[in-house]
């Protein structure tokens, strides 16, 4: 782990002695068939993941991860090396395209597990969801978008890329992410967005505890006492800032929490790329995605595809009718391949 340290350490140096607004360094990780990318400037640097060691012309396929300061790689042993989301994207994918994925903020792009949650989360005091402070201020919409946004313009002048040819993809959180940066950046030729809820965070828990009361697992009384102690929350969230909230709670900041929150409905009908949709209809996280193609239609949008699961769960894994959870059959890697395919076709 320390020479990845010592590495990362001269790159910085390196960068501030030449004072470049930007600069791109690659560096091949040994047993694993990657490269890590740093993306360096004068306010921060921008880490990330690419697939497969050979720079040929192809397809920028931009994988966008989900929520928590999970790092891309993880030191198994001294000599294993693991990609930790290798199995959302299929090999058809992995073969034809040139994939990355970009880190987090603040979040160790190879991080051994001793440093490691029981969600697999980075934990620099080893303490079960203690989370770096610097990740967490910045743990925000804005920064991921920047983020991708700086990422894919640098990565849009290599001779590798095919500039005509970038797609984003994002899961879960980063549906969200990839929803506002195809929205901003005119190079995204498609977008991917996967197991998420288009009208954002709230409504997805607040569905949760109207199903609940349908379901008779919690009382009407016991559901409106859960919606004004929630209600009072974000009152709550509203007036105090993210720097004082990272210091009484270890909980998402103000500006995590309302940015997420946000309904992106409007921004889908007007995106202008082809569009594909992805869900499993047993997701909670995922509801309502049902309903975008009614406002596709009032909005004259006609270049998506919408993918219902059905019967699967976040990661499109099978769920049985008592709830439980079959995680030896699922294929969120098959979703990959099949975004590719309606890529091609458009």
């Amino acid at each position: 782990m320390k020479k990845y340290f010592y590495l990362f350490l001269v790159i910085l140096c390196v960068a501030c002695n030449k004072q470049q607004n930007t600069q791109l360094v690659f560096e091949k990780v040994p047993s694993i068939n990657m490269q890590i990318g740093h993306l360096i400037s004068d306010a921060d640097t921008i880490s990330f993941v690419k697939y497969d060691t050979i720079n040929e012309k192809k397809p920028l396929f931009v994988f966008l991860q989900g929520s928590l300061p999970h790092p891309l790689i993880i030191q198994l042993n001294e000599e294993r090396l693991w990609w930790a989301n290798m199995n959302n994207i299929d090999t058809s994918v992995l073969n034809s395209c040139n994939v990355i994925e970009i880190s987090h903020p603040y979040t160790p792009i190879i991080t051994s597990i001793e440093y490691l949650d029981n969600q697999y989360t980075y934990c620099p005091t080893k303490e079960q969801g203690i989370y770096d402070v610097n990740y967490r201020l910045n743990n925000r919409l804005e920064v991921y978008v920047n983020r991708a946004n700086k990422v894919i313009n640098a990565l849009a002048k290599e001779d590798w890329v095919d500039s005509d040819s970038i797609f984003v993809y994002g899961i879960s959180q980063g549906y969200h992410v990839a929803t506002y940066v195809a929205n901003e950046n005119p190079l995204v030729c498609a977008v991917g967005l996967i197991s998420s809820n288009p009208f954002g965070r709230i409504n997805g828990i607040i569905n949760s505890y109207r199903t609940a009361t349908i379901q008779g697992k919690i009382t009407e009384e016991q559901m409106q006492k859960k919606l004004e102690s929630y209600y009072a929350f974000w009152a709550y969230m509203d007036t105090i800032p993210d720097t004082t909230y990272v210091k009484e709670s270890n909980g998402d900041i103000p500006s995590n929490q309302f940015g997420f929150a946000k309904p992106s409905v409007d921004i889908l009908c007007n995106l202008k790329q082809p569009l594909f949709i992805a869900y499993g209809t047993r997701d909670p996280h995922a509801v309502r995605n049902e309903l975008l193609p009614f406002y596709f239609i009032m909005a004259g949008k006609k270049n998506y595809k919408m993918r219902p699961a059905l019967g699967r769960g976040h990661s499109f894994e099978v769920v049985r009718d008592d709830g439980s959870h079959d995680f030896e059959d699922m294929y969120p890697e098959k979703i990959s391949a099949e975004f590719l395919e309606y890529v091609r076709s458009n």
